[in-house]
């Protein structure tokens, strides 16, 4: 089963959780206490890190926060009913209702909370460009790159349909209390429909609480001198000055509202009660945290009022650390006349073996819950800010464009190769085919072979074969004396007629007759064509002085019957050579095939 990490930074502190299936194997959460000179993201960095290190969870998907007071959020209704088609108009339709930015500079996703008549009620949300590089950077500051980027109050969502108070009908206030921020769902029928997220300052009180330490400063959120915080400040101060008096006066609505300085709201206060001091709200942590309570009471009533009129709630469920302070799930049961209760993650953390971290992580860790089940595919809802620019890539496709360069460089240095094997090939064939060709024709005119005659393709098997033979021949085979070798015969008498130098000579036969006669002698017999007769005597001459073995010969001429030259036969005599059989010395002289068998004349 396909395990899934969860990353919520919010609430002073870095929590992850490992979930597999619907339990949760592993559970940390630190706070973010910046060391001296370090700055808060650098100190997110390093918790982060250090848990991704203890915990072994590298490579594993991973799903991160973006805390949805960050972003935009506006409902709205749209034309339509198919998903595909709210996806490639809601860009076109947010235009409409970002007027604070551009929607270039906003990354847009929504999610589908009714459908009516045709229509579809959405609720859009859209998150700066600059917020979720910031995000995204703080995250891979601590080495991880999540898949998924979330917003918290959707991560809330999915685990909280997960558990066994999840309710597929009535109408639903599922209520997360953090140490910064709070977290609010309206489910109507199985549905969302509304979703609320705002800054609370309860770190001190969840700390005198023994709940959760306070963060010294909390990263990421609004600064205790922002503009913002002072604004949530007053409005929640004024929303408890009209609860002690009794509500808003008669025609209240219509009143406009200023914005002022402390100083002047402090006087404006004097002014109104006869220039006595005014009252003092109750301190954060006092009376049960009734001052907490209050705001969250507050904001709820204000958002969910067009929701809620006309019908009630039917149950209302706390988590995070606030949910544990005492009264909570009274208040709320009693204020919103239903009933009120903790969720219990029990089932999911009963695999912790460290019940303090258990308990740790049933208080707070609902969030880091949802989102480990969406990093893992168990949940069917949800938000994706990993868009445009921001997508995600896989390992894989991190290396594409340089596994695609380096393919095509291999690609091409093979292709090089083969081009150049190719063409090696064709110039050994090539070579292959002139030497056979050559080699060829060397055969044919050793072995005196007509073009008609076939050859074998393995020239060197007829050749060896051929050689056999004639050494057979020459060392006596076939009933021949092994005295007898014709090669040595034939070269001395063709370098003789070469050295006649006679130009225009015509060798037409070159016979060598052998008798073994008592005398041992040797008769052979050449035929040429000469331009004239003179030419016939440098033949002879050339021959009776040069051949070493020729004794005597007899010429015949006659004219060429085909042309005006002369044929001249001249009729050989030659004695064979006898080997010194007992020391086996031959005489000198060099043959084609083994020692000289014949012994030169003296001159």
């Amino acid at each position: 089963m396909k395990a899934g990490v969860g990353i919520d930074i919010s609430n002073g502190a870095v929590t992850v959780a490992v979930v597999r299936g619907a339990s949760v194997e592993t559970f940390e959460s630190r706070p973010i206490v910046p060391q001296e000179n370090e700055r808060p993201r650098d100190a997110v960095a390093r918790e982060l890190r250090e848990i991704f290190r203890t915990h072994e969870l590298a490579g594993y998907p991973a799903a991160a926060s973006l805390e949805a007071r960050e972003c935009i959020l506006r409902e709205l209704v749209v034309p339509f009913t198919s998903e595909d088609k709210i996806r490639r108009t809601i860009r076109f339709e947010a235009e409409n209702y970002l007027h604070a930015c551009a929607i270039e500079d906003v990354i847009v996703d929504f999610i589908k909370v009714d459908s009516l008549d045709g229509k579809s009620g959405i609720l859009l949300t859209a998150a700066r460009k600059d917020v979720v590089r910031d995000r995204l950077a703080l995250f891979q500051g601590g080495g991880v790159d999540p898949e998924v980027l979330d917003l918290d109050v959707m991560a809330f969502y999915n685990v909280f349909k997960t558990r066994a108070q999840w309710k597929a009908e009535g109408t639903v206030l599922a209520v997360d209390i953090g140490t910064d921020t709070v977290r609010m769902l309206l489910v109507v029928n199985g549905m969302l429909r509304k979703v609320r997220a705002f800054r609370v300052r309860a770190g001190d009180l969840l700390a005198a609480g023994r709940q959760l330490p306070a963060p010294e400063r909390t990263y990421g959120t609004v600064s205790d001198e922002s503009l913002l915080g002072e604004l949530e400040e007053r409005f929640a101060t004024i929303d408890r000055e009209l609860a002690q008096a009794g509500g808003a006066p008669q025609g209240a609505g219509d009143v406009p509202i200023a914005v002022v300085s402390g100083e002047d709201f402090t006087a404006l206060q004097d002014a109104a009660s006869g220039g006595a001091p005014a009252a003092e709200a109750s301190p954060a942590g006092g009376d049960g945290g009734s001052a907490l309570f209050d705001r969250i009471l507050a904001e709820a009533e204000r958002t969910f009022a067009s929701t809620l009129y006309g019908r009630g709630l039917d149950a209302v469920f706390l988590s995070g650390p606030g949910s544990t302070l005492p009264g909570a799930c009274e208040f709320f049961g009693k204020n919103f006349e239903t009933e009120a209760a903790c969720l219990d993650f029990e089932s999911m953390v009963e695999g912790i073996e460290d019940r303090s971290v258990a308990a740790q992580a049933q208080a707070g860790g609902a969030v880091a819950f949802g989102l480990a089940l969406r990093a893992a595919g168990a949940a069917d809802a949800g938000l994706d800010f990993r868009k445009e620019e921001f997508r995600y890539e896989k390992r894989f496709a991190k290396l594409r464009i340089p596994l695609l360069v380096s393919g095509a460089l291999l690609f091409g240095s093979l292709l090089l190769n083969s081009l150049y094997l190719k063409q090696t090939a064709t110039r050994y064939a090539a070579t292959h085919n002139d030497v056979r060709t050559a080699s060829v024709g060397l055969v044919r005119t050793t072995f005196n072979l007509d073009e008609s005659a076939r050859l074998p393709y393995r020239l060197v098997s007829y050749v060896d074969a051929e050689a056999q033979r004639l050494e057979q021949l020459f060392k006596g085979g076939s009933g021949i004396p092994e005295y007898l070798v014709f090669l040595d015969l034939a070269a001395d008498v063709s370098q003789a007629i070469k050295k006649a130098e006679v130009p225009n000579l015509v060798l037409m036969k070159l016979e060598l007759k052998t008798e073994i006669q008592k005398r041992g002698l040797g008769a052979g017999s050449i035929a040429f064509l000469a331009d004239e007769q003179t030419a016939v005597d440098k033949v002879k001459d050339a021959i009776m002085k040069h051949s070493q073995y020729v004794e005597a010969l007899k010429p015949t001429t006659r004219p060429h019957r085909a042309s005006q030259r002369v044929e001249c036969t001249l009729d050989l005599e030659f004695r064979e050579s006898v080997i010194n059989r007992a020391s086996g010395a031959a005489s000198k002289g060099k043959t084609l095939l083994g020692p000289p068998r014949l012994t030169p004349k003296k001159k």
